[in-house]
């Protein structure tokens, strides 16, 4: 069909090369930022990418990757990055694959292999971490396709290795010193996580529960949001309720339950932190919606038993894009109900 007249959903079968290899691959073309497909090459996007980070500093790559508009079967994302802080090579990866199934229960079935690498602290050594995260992402079938509502479910595993500092004591004569040096610390999370979501117009919600499986633990999750939209998409009132609850824990790593989440105790390296070891003054301040969901850090201890919260916010009066927020919680290790409250300045809803 050299000339494009029948009707095709893929024109990329199209080519048969005579001789060589990968004789159905259609030649290869580099172009910057992006385009719409083009059936007779096999396009490979690419763009620049500036990063920055407390430890790795100043980072500076390119990425490529094969899909804009319309999704693909398969898609790819590669992101190397060059540290000027820690004179080594970062970055990260995605490589998904997408399945369609026919007269079956799931709309679609994403296999997802996930990596990254960053500095996360520097001191006395550039510590790394690397991270690498296969998941399986089952959609289920609506039976209508306009309604708002959607169920799925994730089985993923995360495998961690993390440089840390070792200090060994060494005596010689009557001088004591401690010797440093890198180790590897290894660990993995196994995790299955089901979501409800209603993308209705005025009162969007949604709900998950999380089982998460490491060595010497297993905890599970609940987290619920409701917001009521009364006026504009980021004026309304939302409310939070979240539970956690260890079924075996024999781990005392940093896989706790805590009221306010920051760079050290995101232990499945999911989140992108600015100071992720907090030794900055000022990016140490970054946290994430997350568990307990306060907005400012506590001094409280993380829970090695079961942690509750209620978070709330609604906007101010007038156009100003303020919001009133407060949160409150009971944890295990504490016999105190903890909350905050405070005033947020909203630009874009959820971010």
């Amino acid at each position: 069909d050299a000339f494009s007249d029948m009707p095709e959903i893929n024109r990329k079968n199209n080519s048969l090369r005579t001789h060589g290899i990968f004789k159905k691959v259609e030649p290869l073309k580099f172009q910057f930022l992006g385009a719409m497909e083009n059936p007779e090459r096999t396009q490979i996007f690419y763009s620049p990418v500036l990063g920055w980070n407390n430890y790795n500093k100043t980072m500076l790559g390119l990425a490529f990757y094969n899909s804009l508009l319309p999704s693909k079967n398969f898609e790819y994302m590669l992101m190397p990055l060059y540290s000027f802080g820690a004179k080594n090579i970062n970055g990260s990866a995605n490589i998904d694959y997408n399945w369609y199934p026919a007269h079956s229960a799931f709309q679609s079935i994403k296999l997802k292999m996930e990596y990254k690498k960053y500095s996360y602290g520097d001191n006395p050594f550039i510590m790394n971490y690397q991270k690498i995260a296969p998941s399986l992402n089952f959609s289920f079938r609506k039976k209508d396709a306009r309604r708002p509502i959607e169920h799925s479910f994730i089985l993923r595993t995360i495998i961690v290795n993390k440089e840390e500092v070792k200090y060994t004591k060494v005596e010689t004569l009557n001088f004591v010193s401690l010797k440093r040096e890198k180790i590897n610390n290894n660990y993995y999370i196994n995790e299955l996580k089901y979501q409800f979501i209603n993308k209705n117009t005025l009162t969007p919600h949604n709900a998950s529960i999380d089982i998460q499986q490491g060595e010497g633990f297993v905890k599970a999750a609940l987290e619920a949001n409701y917001n009521f939209i009364y006026r504009g998409k980021n004026r309304g009132f939302d409310i939070r309720l979240f539970a956690g609850k260890f079924i075996f824990n024999q781990n005392t790593s940093n896989s706790q339950y805590g009221f306010a989440m920051d760079g050290s105790s995101d232990y499945l390296y999911d989140r992108t932190y600015l100071d992720r070891s907090k030794t900055s003054k000022i990016f140490n301040k970054q946290f994430t919606i997350d568990e307990g969901g306060f907005k400012n850090l506590t001094a409280i201890p993380a829970s090695d038993n079961w942690l509750l919260s209620v978070n709330l916010k609604t906007s101010f009066p007038g156009r100003l894009p303020l919001r009133l927020y407060a949160d409150c919680g009971l944890a295990s290790n504490n016999t105190d109900i903890v909350y905050d409250t405070g005033v947020e300045l909203t630009l874009i809803r959820n971010i």
